[in-house]
């Protein structure tokens, strides 16, 4: 009894360890190999044990994947959520347990019975699962599209399978491996899951060479400068320093005069917009550029308030946030869930979603494609309608809220998935950081440091054209997995028979 406790303790001592190897994996670690590591530890964890063991070890790793990985948004609940100690704590470790408890369905099927589906198709069969758990993540509840296996692979050896196929496809091209590396390492048909290996290896170099970007002749470069004012929200949300606010972002203004376009963070100004008189006027009326910030905004027909991009050409351009942030911008299940968002108290949680159909602004001489904070994780919210001009991605964000963690750094990664996916420049302003200019190829051509006060100037790239992944979105992937996982079940039906 005592060995079987013990073994038990070693067990979740490994799944511990493996955890934190997957969570190094991604920014701001970026060990690209680790992931590949942890899962193939899992794998060799659960192989064997029975269904429900391997179920509970299952949720054990993903409970530490995710409690070691997102344990920040403790951070914003705690600090600007009434300092509520005991209900940060319980809210944090009741979202982590739903998180892990996805896991729960791999363990279901991977276990000592395994060897009952067809050894060709139980490693796409587990990556299948995988990915459809990712995409269940992504999308039940409000969606929490965070530590995807596939987007620790930015910028490694899949940057040219990104605009083909998306951040799913990568990983479930991450799972497959891991699994078919375990197989070898555990299977004694090692020769038969070699050479498995070698043809999807194969498969994959003529994949990545196939170049998916358009014809550049009709890309133009512009000038940027990106201001990130570096104001905490315990400062930013008391009235008496509004006017410090504007002076302080009227002030590094004054550096950006040679350039096209300038660029503020989320909401960078605590007040309500108002066209008569603000803050941008002032700032536009030193030179002519265009300008982009974000702010709230009131609707006074609807008597609703919205987090909202402003674009200021030749006339004001609004975007509507569509993806809010559950509890901090809206009160999902109002009539079970708003006592507990009362208690919490975050500044402007009543917030309303935008118009889906608003999801790019014309401008004269470039479209933009407007995406705010969370809605970064979202590459669905990326819709090219009009293709007359050249295109780049807008992405302001506040990820203060999360303090001295993983957070601002796991953003910033996943901003640079969306570059890759759709081939297009992003220019990210961060109010504390990280802000970015990032190429087309996902790599930050310039940046701010989180927790300092900035401005970048840099020049981008306007690019035309759409990726395969831009014209299909996820639906490949979608078709892919749910094929494997029909034929998956098929073949161990008729196998039992």
């Amino acid at each position: 009894m005592f060995s079987v406790k013990l073994k038990t303790i070693y067990d979740i001592i490994f799944i511990i360890i493996l955890a934190l190897l997957y969570n190094l994996s991604f920014s701001p670690f970026d060990y690209k190999y680790t992931i590949y590591l942890s899962l193939i530890g899992y794998f060799s964890l659960i192989f064997n044990k029975e269904k429900s063991q391997a179920m509970k070890y299952s949720f054990i790793y993903g409970f530490f994947v995710y409690l070691i990985g997102v344990s920040w948004i403790f951070n914003s609940l705690y600090d600007y959520g009434g300092e509520n100690f005991l209900l940060s704590s319980v809210m944090t470790l009741i979202f982590i347990s739903l998180m892990g408890s996805f896991f729960i369905l791999i363990g279901y099927v991977f276990n000592k019975e395994y060897s009952k589906y067809k050894k060709f198709i139980f490693p796409v069969h587990i990556a299948s699962l995988w990915t459809f758990i990712e995409i269940l993540k992504s999308n039940i509840l409000g969606g929490f599209p965070w530590l995807l296996a596939g987007t620790s692979q930015i910028n490694f050896v899949y940057n040219n399978i990104f605009p083909l196929f998306g951040t799913y496809f990568i990983s479930f091209i991450v799972v497959m491996f891991s699994m078919v590396f375990f197989l070898i390492l555990k299977s004694r048909e090692k020769l038969y899951y070699f050479k498995y290996f070698i043809t999807i290896f194969l498969f994959l170099i003529l994949f990545s060479n196939v170049d998916s970007h358009e014809d550049v002749t009709k890309d133009r470069e512009f000038r940027v400068s990106i201001l990130q004012p570096n104001i905490k929200p315990t400062y930013k949300y008391d009235k008496d320093n509004i006017n410090e606010i504007k002076r302080v972002i009227y002030d590094m203004s004054n550096y950006s005069k040679d350039s096209n376009i300038i660029i503020f963070p989320e909401t960078v100004i605590p007040e309500l917009y108002s066209d008569k008189d603000n803050i941008f006027k002032k700032i536009l009326s030193k030179n002519k550029k265009t300008l982009i910030s974000g702010i709230f905004r009131h609707d006074a027909t609807q008597n609703r308030f919205f987090n909202s991009m402003l674009v200021i050409d030749k006339k004001n351009n609004i975007y509507d946030k569509r993806k809010l942030v559950p509890f901090g911008e809206f009160t999902p299940l109002p009539e079970l869930l708003l006592p507990i968002a009362r208690m919490l108290d975050i500044p402007m949680s009543n917030l309303s979603k935008g118009n889906n159909k608003n999801s790019e602004i014309v401008l004269d001489e470039l479209i933009v494609h407007p995406l705010i904070c969370y809605e970064s994780a979202y590459p669905n919210l990326i819709n090219q309608v009009d293709l007359s001009k050249p295109e780049v991605i807008v992405i302001l964000s506040n990820d203060s809220w999360f303090g001295e963690s993983l957070a601002p750094y796991q953003h910033l990664q996943i901003s640079q998935t969306r570059a890759v996916e759709f081939n297009k420049y992003i220019l990210r302003a961060a109010n504390t950081g990280i802000s970015a200019v990032i190429d087309n190829n996902g790599n930050i051509k310039g940046t701010i440091g989180l927790n300092q006060r900035g401005l970048i100037n840099e020049i981008f790239r306007a690019k035309t054209g759409k990726t395969l992944y831009s014209h299909f979105g996820d639906y490949p992937v979608l078709v892919l997995i749910f094929a494997i996982m029909i034929s998956a079940l098929y073949l161990r039906k008729k196998n039992e028979k």
